[in-house]
């Protein structure tokens, strides 16, 4: 059995899940995860027309904290965070 297919896979901010998609075929479940409901929305249309079962692959709109049970208290083995401006402040002084 491919060592791959065993692991629990997480996408922070993952907009539309590009690269969750690309991924799917070599982990055993997804969870991308966003602040946008319209980015959650398109993850979850593009995922339903490649007929991947939300058990497999699906995101969630929240907003991580680093709180004890979060996302159901669900384990991962890989966490990747892609793009992350709109959430991470930027001070700039002059």
């Amino acid at each position: 059995s491919n060592c791959a297919s065993r692991l629990f896979f997480a996408e922070y901010d993952t907009m539309t899940g590009a690269l969750s998609r690309e991924l799917a075929p070599y982990v055993k479940s997804i969870v991308g995860v966003d602040i946008s409901q319209g980015m959650i929305d398109e993850f979850n249309r593009r995922v339903g027309n490649q007929g991947i079962p939300p058990e497999e692959m699906k995101a969630v709109r929240t907003e991580l904290k680093g709180e004890e049970g979060e996302l159901d208290g669900q384990k991962f083995d890989v966490v990747v965070v892609c793009y992350c401006v709109s959430s991470v402040s930027l001070l700039i002084v002059i």
